[in-house]
């Protein structure tokens, strides 16, 4: 991060890095080994012990060990053991695309509550009018899409900054853990319910029919981790009397973060993905129902401003939005150390990301060399529906191409548009075309791939 910092010449980027480098390492968690990993071992304490104080066996705790980790094939996952240990594991991706929610719906709460008691219960009643309160919507349609692109096409999480200060920055904080928690909590409690090796809702990694007795046992994972985030948020609001009562609404908002952004990991990033589990909106209903009608309502105002902007902002197709590169200079809260020309660039790929099939198949056709229109056969294949061909024809070997079509693998967009490119790097082609090309037969071929599997 340094390095990049420094190539980028964010001079204020580096001093806020090593700002918060210098505070961890005089923390008490400097014998961690970074602090990343210290969040997690703190996760998996707090959670423990709020599970352990709902009633769960201390013994079933005992050989739970929860970590961070950079594969992406899963957003979260539970492995167990034959001796009743078990492995949780979750891609510190789910943090970033916590975050650009957290940030979103912080700034949406910090406004609710500025200025006088009139100008409040006018907002609030605007609010209930509209059955939410995001100010501006396309704000986090564009920082959805930015991340989104930066997934699909480099498998990195880049994110805008947004600035959220005074109690928006410290109600941003508290969505961040409690969605952390949530997520950890939601593997432990597959743990301790005993559901073995029954996939994660969270990993979307397998193939269950829709309505399974799998799906009953992830709402009945959602239901004890809420229960044990909002133990453990109770235990850290105890000397903040004015805050604790609000801990199972802080909670329920913390868990739809959650749910949220990994909704949109598996509309936006996955072509393939587990269905194990019902959409964030039916899981969201679930939860909703354990709050009082007020912080019902409350609740259902957040989900109501976010939920149709990730649908939106997950969308790949002509009638979508794409990424604006000028929205960063538009808005005042964000900021990024990237020049015009990169923001361009992210801006470029989603929008050919969202081009029609007939103009997908004309780029490759016209970027063929004569003599050799692998290129176009392969693009008239995909958009016939032969998604397996047109990998072979695209160079895939013929194990990779079988792979990467099964229906029964779990695919990212960015494994399968890494996987074109290599194929195609391989078969010549020029560097000036191993970005685009690539990328617009991995498009081509997506809507067929999610077709069929």
């Amino acid at each position: 991060m340094r390095e990049e910092l420094d190539a980028l010449g964010d001079a204020r980027g580096r001093a806020d890095l090593d700002g918060a480098m210098s505070g961890f390492l005089g923390s008490e968690w400097a014998d961690h080994q970074d602090p990343v990993t210290a969040l997690a071992e703190q996760l998996t304490d707090d959670l423990t012990s709020a599970l352990a104080e709902l009633g769960t066996a201390p013994a079933q705790l005992a050989g739970v060990v929860a970590t961070f980790t950079l594969q992406d094939d899963a957003s979260a996952r539970l492995r167990p053991f034959a001796d009743g240990s078990g492995l949780v594991m979750v891609s510190d991706a789910v943090l970033t695309a916590a975050d650009v929610y957290a940030a979103a719906a912080a700034g949406s709460l910090a406004r609710l509550a500025e200025g006088g008691v009139l100008r409040r219960l006018w907002r609030a009643a605007g609010a209930h009018r509209r059955g939410a309160f995001a100010r501006d919507p396309q704000v986090l349609t564009g920082l959805l899409r930015y991340y989104h692109v930066h997934q699909r096409v480099y498998g990195l999480s880049g994110k805008l900054g947004v600035r959220v200060g005074g109690d928006g920055g410290q109600i941003r904080t508290l969505l961040n853990v409690q969605a952390a928690r949530f997520v950890f909590g939601h593997e432990l409690a597959h743990h301790v319910l005993g559901h073995g090796r029954a996939v994660s809702g969270f990993s979307p990694d397998e193939r269950l029919p829709v309505c399974s007795a799998a799906q009953q046992q992830e709402l009945d994972a959602d239901l004890l981790a809420h229960r044990a985030s909002v133990r453990a948020l109770e235990r850290d609001l105890a000397s903040v009397p004015q805050l604790a009562e609000l801990a199972g609404l802080i909670a329920v908002l913390g868990s739809l973060t959650a749910m949220l952004a990994l909704h949109s990991t598996e509309r936006a990033l996955f072509v393939r993905c587990g269905n194990t589990h019902p959409p964030a909106g039916d899981r969201a209903a679930r939860l909703l129902a354990r709050l009082s009608d007020r912080h019902q309502q409350f609740a259902a105002m957040l989900l109501g401003s976010l939920l149709p902007v990730t649908e939106q902002a997950c969308a790949y197709r002509p009638d979508a939005t794409p990424f604006d590169p000028a929205l960063p200079g538009r808005v005042r809260e964000l900021e990024t150390p990237h020049p015009a020309a990169y923001l361009a660039k992210i801006g470029a790929l989603d929008t050919l990301l969202c081009r029609p099939t007939g103009w997908l198949v004309q780029v490759l056709a016209d970027a063929d060399p004569e003599g050799a229109p692998q290129l176009g056969t392969g693009a008239r294949q995909a958009a016939d529906g032969e998604a397996e061909q047109a990998l072979l024809t695209w160079g895939l070997a013929p194990a990779l191409a079988a792979r990467t079509a099964d229906p029964g693998q779990a695919l990212t967009f960015h494994t399968l548009y890494s996987r074109l490119r290599t194929a195609m790097t391989a078969a010549g082609m020029p560097t000036e075309q191993r970005l685009a090309l690539p990328l617009a037969a991995a498009r081509l071929v997506e809507d067929t791939l999610r077709a069929t599997g």
